[in-house]
């Protein structure tokens, strides 16, 4: 067996000690300091403060301003109290990322070099196997909506690490701040009150933009160049910046700016939910216009976040109106629903009404959001590694 084989084997224990602590309760501080023995089997040069870890301060502050960017615009942002940020929890996950970076970077894809596609494709398996609790996906009922939205992310965001790794040099301190950044920035509490599949959405488009900067910025060095050489003529280059360039600026226009100008949060959602069925039927795409509060009447069927799902969108039926210290609410219900919503909805959290419903097409309008994201994103990683056909 040959050594770097040897090394990659080194998950197995790896991913074992972290779903060890996740089920025997173990000191979540005994756990990441014994996971940081990757630690041992790393050289000084694999963390060097270089032209690409000061750019990595500069990457993870533009991503953290771009997931808030939803929110700043249709002015959706829940500034939680800060208890949420406790030092100790945030030093366990900064060592958290300081481990996981250091063994699926540092041990994992620089024993896979010649074959990088896979390395990165290995990596997010890791650090997917790592953070998620296997009962989570043997879970069959939740297993969908994990994939659908936390996995998803996680395996964009752990191909962008990837990517980041190998501009760079080898050198993982550039991911660790990246990551720092986020994850310092998720401790924070601060939720962006669309729906979530707007979230996931724009979270990978997010990423996207964040490589394509980071190919631009980052001038890898010979070895790496000539790694991921590609045949393809420079023509045939260049046509695929203005493919991706062109699918941002449409997407950016279709998801943010266009809604923000007419005033409207969405054109069109899916709704996969029995919730108001016969009304509507699962799985049907709504038209959603914009609606003055005053005209919002028993029996009008409005779009609002969710106050009792962390701003979720919900498609349902007024069936009451009413007033509290001049503030106006309405009292909702699934028509298929046996019991009224947990809470009322402020008239703040209104987005529209549907205007028109479309059976089954909902289902595209998920599906299609989802795949031309994660192709968009292969494809800006596909242009900027240029993985040798």
């Amino acid at each position: 067996m040959r050594y770097s084989r040897a090394r990659i084997l080194l998950l197995l224990p790896y991913i074992g000690l972290w779903q060890l602590g996740y089920y025997e309760h173990l000191n979540e501080y005994i756990v990441v300091l014994v996971a940081l023995f990757p630690l041992l089997l790393l050289k000084r040069r694999d963390f060097r403060v270089d032209r690409t870890s000061l750019f990595s301060v500069f990457y993870g502050i533009v991503f953290v301003f771009l997931l808030l960017e939803p929110g700043i615009v249709y002015g959706k942002i829940d500034f939680s109290p800060l208890t949420y940020l406790l030092f100790p929890t945030l030093i366990h996950s900064l060592l958290l990322v300081v481990s996981l970076l250091s063994m699926i970077h540092g041990i994992v894809l620089k024993n896979l070099l010649k074959r990088p596609f896979l390395g990165m494709a290995l990596t997010a398996l890791v650090y997917i196997m790592t953070i998620t609790p296997v009962s989570l996906l043997m879970d069959f009922g939740g297993l969908i909506q994990l994939i659908l939205f936390d996995l998803t992310f996680i395996v964009v965001l752990s191909f962008y690490l990837g990517f980041l790794y190998l501009k760079s040099n080898f050198n993982i301190l550039p991911g660790i701040i990246f990551l720092g950044i986020y994850t310092a920035f998720v401790s924070l509490g601060v939720s962006v009150l669309v729906s979530r599949l707007f979230n996931l959405v724009w979270e990978v488009i997010a990423l996207s933009v964040m490589l394509f900067i980071a190919d631009k910025t980052i001038r890898e060095p010979a070895t790496i160049k000539r790694m991921f050489k590609s045949k393809r003529r420079t023509r045939k280059k260049d046509s695929s910046i203005v493919v991706i360039a062109a699918g941002l600026i449409v997407m950016l226009i279709l998801l943010v700016v266009l809604p923000a100008v007419t005033q409207e949060s969405h054109y069109a959602i899916a709704d996969p939910t029995d919730s108001m069925y016969p009304v509507i039927e699962p799985g049907s795409l709504l038209l959603v216009s914009h609606i003055n509060p005053g005209s919002v009447r028993v029996g009008t069927i409005i779009v609002f976040n969710a106050p009792w799902e962390n701003g979720t969108l919900f498609a349902h039926e007024v069936v009451g109106i009413y007033y509290d210290k001049g503030v106006e609410y309405f009292i909702t219900k699934g028509v298929n629903n046996p019991a009224k919503d947990p809470l009322p909805v402020p008239v703040s959290d209104l987005v529209g009404q549907v205007s028109l419903s479309v059976p089954y097409l909902g289902y595209v309008l998920i599906y299609n959001q989802i795949t031309a994201a994660v192709i968009l994103v292969c494809a800006g990683i596909f242009y900027a590694v240029d993985i040798k056909r």
